[in-house]
């Protein structure tokens, strides 16, 4: 019996990598989740995540470090305290609340080892990737689970239905998507995207927001499992 449903998805998917590697602009980019008809509900709000215009260095995390505001990789919650930059005290708050505080550690680590190409982290993947993007060093995309989960029905041969689902149920980013998000990195900085593309500003941010999109668009949905 022939799977139109996820023959459509994988035929979906492909038209889209196809547009972003052919595509020689930003402008070119934009159009493709209208062009597929991708819908607004799927699309990152940029209201709730505008872009990020600031880049954090090395040297500021090591600042911080010798102030005393981050020890060990995560929050000095006394030094917190004694500041009256109230910027500080309301993100930190705001982490608190929400139970984050030591999902920061991730991302230090992120910025701290930019540098590195392989590491032997194997938690906080996306918080640690999310760290290296904010360096804004080239090769250094943002990923989450719908970003790996497009590039993976992407990856997966046309032929075989059962990776295909299986791709559509990536939900944890873990140690065994560590591979997988090196191919990721790997195909935004290859032959694959045009040299016109590569050479425009922040490209890799803008073939997320398509990934994020599609990825959430093509996961398995309760009634399909």
């Amino acid at each position: 019996m022939i799977d139109n449903d996820n023959l459509k998805i994988k035929e979906l998917v492909n038209n889209v990598f196809k547009e972003i590697c052919a595509s020689k602009s930003i402008s070119g980019l934009e159009k493709i989740l209208d062009k597929r008809r991708v819908e607004n509900k799927y699309r990152i709000k940029i209201d709730d995540y505008p872009k990020i215009e600031f880049n954090i260095t090395i040297e500021e995390i090591q600042k911080l470090e010798e102030e005393s505001f981050i020890c060990k990789n995560i929050f000095n919650h006394n030094k917190i305290g004694e500041t009256e930059n109230t910027i500080v005290k309301l993100l930190y708050a705001m982490a608190w609340k929400n139970g984050d505080l030591k999902k920061i550690r991730h991302i230090i680590q992120g910025i701290k080892n930019v540098g590195e190409s392989s590491s032997e982290k194997n938690d906080g993947l996306v918080f640690y990737q999310f760290g290296k993007y904010l360096t804004k060093k080239e090769g250094q995309p943002i990923i989450d689970q719908h970003v790996l989960r497009a590039f993976k029905v992407y990856r997966t041969d046309l032929n075989n239905i059962c990776d295909i689902k299986k791709s559509r149920n990536l939900t944890t980013i873990g140690k065994n998507e560590k591979a997988l998000i090196i191919d990721y990195k790997n195909w935004l900085i290859s032959e694959a995207i045009s040299d016109e593309l590569k050479k425009e500003t922040d490209y890799a941010y803008h073939i997320d927001k398509i990934l994020y999109a599609v990825g959430k668009k093509i996961k398995f949905k309760n009634n399909e499992k």
